[in-house]
């Protein structure tokens, strides 16, 4: 049901799991086919990125479009009312196909698309917490990972008190329901000392579904607009995220080379004074290079292994954020004092920083506390993330 809200494919296929990667340049991509992780070597993603697509008859109509949560649900003709949960996929009530005896009742008129979007990431949200698939088990692990690394310790404040994050490369954003819960347990008042987070996102291929339904996810979610979510389309070879207390990239394909050293050497400089950056791997020879890229930038980093995949072996494939480059807050050395990487860096445009957000206040004011969402609880316990 989820993958058909995602995207409609161009022809039906057999049922297939997006891998998240970095913007397609070349090199393996790993993927999920019926549940089984696979890779694909040097595959290209398409400009829209890879979907997760349900094999539909051969008589359904091309282009569904999604309904709201007030949708109304199928309705058999010899039985009850079939419950779809949080939204349905349907065609316009103009053309409703017929299967046998089966009739699709039609649709009230379909919601404002923030609505449907919201939808839409609900249902995947839902869906994580019920049966979560091999590469949200692994994210659950790295961010415990990262909990027991201290990354998310004294993390640094802008002007009005907001942790400023920066996910590079972000592709679909996956991570939102398990990355920002467990944030704003550990660092909003009253656990932390931060008046709000706000998190600017950049990817070359932009995603027309799911990075609204994200930010929209997002204003729902938290309460006071106290957590925000701005992805837009950058080439992060030529641009640079706002300056970020926390910045996370998964999955650089560094190894093919090209841009990447540039890109990466970008989202470094993104990262104020005492700030942390992390970058996640597939594999040890990726972690590796992501490594030699940080150090020639003029900055300390360590490589840790997911627990998750103790005990496998290193050339197993298809292992999501197996490896953890960690790099500890400071300006980079090279920019500090000049040379080839400040002189190259001194022309890269920066992103505007993201607007404060609503209610921006200094850190002496009161806060209320927030309430983590319950379908999430488990992924944003202070002590780490249930896996």
């Amino acid at each position: 049901m989820l993958g058909a809200m995602m995207a409609a494919p161009a022809a039906p296929t057999a049922v297939m799991a997006q891998a998240r990667r970095a913007p397609a340049r070349g090199g393996p991509m790993p993927a999920l086919v019926c549940g089984m992780p696979q890779v694909q070597h040097h595959h290209q993603l398409s400009a829209a990125g890879p979907v997760t697509t349900v094999v539909a008859p051969a008589t359904l109509p091309a282009a569904p479009t999604v309904q709201s949560l007030a949708a109304a649900p199928l309705v058999l003709s010899a039985g009850a009312p079939a419950v779809v949960p949080r939204a349905v996929v349907s065609t316009p009530a103009t053309s409703l196909p017929s299967f046998g005896s089966a009739q699709i009742q039609a649709a009230p008129a379909a919601a404002p698309r923030a609505t449907e979007l919201l939808a839409v990431a609900q249902a995947r949200v839902a869906r994580e917490a019920e049966a979560p698939d091999e590469r949200s088990k692994a994210y659950k692990s790295f961010l415990n990972l990262l909990v027991e690394a201290g990354v998310f310790e004294d993390l640094p404040l802008d002007a009005c008190g907001t942790l400023r994050v920066g996910a590079p490369f972000c592709h679909d954003f996956f991570e939102a329901p398990l990355l920002l819960p467990l944030l704003a347990s550990r660092v909003l008042a009253p656990a932390g000392h931060a008046t709000g987070i706000a998190v600017a996102g950049g990817d070359l291929r932009p995603q027309s579904t799911w990075w609204p339904a994200w930010e929209d996810w997002a204003r729902h979610t938290f309460p006071n607009s106290r957590v925000s979510v701005r992805l837009s389309q950058m080439d992060l070879e030529k641009e640079r995220l706002p300056e970020s207390g926390l910045l996370v990239g998964l999955h650089p394909e560094v190894t093919n080379g090209g841009p990447w050293p540039k890109i990466l050497t970008n989202v470094l400089q993104s990262c104020v004074p005492g700030g942390r950056c992390v970058f996640a791997t597939f594999y040890d020879q990726e972690a590796e290079a992501t490594a030699k890229v940080c150090r020639s930038a003029g900055m300390t980093c360590e490589i840790r292994e997911n627990p998750y995949y103790a005990g496998q072996p290193r050339s197993a494939i298809g292992t999501f954020l197996r490896y953890a480059v960690l790099v500890p807050g400071a300006a980079p050395r090279a920019l500090a004092t000049g040379g080839a990487v400040a002189a190259a860096l001194s022309s890269v445009p920066v992103a505007p920083m993201p607007a404060p957000l609503p209610g921006c206040m200094s850190s002496a004011a009161p806060v209320a506390p927030l309430a983590v969402p319950a379908t999430m609880a488990g992924a944003a316990a202070p002590a780490g993330v249930a896996t």
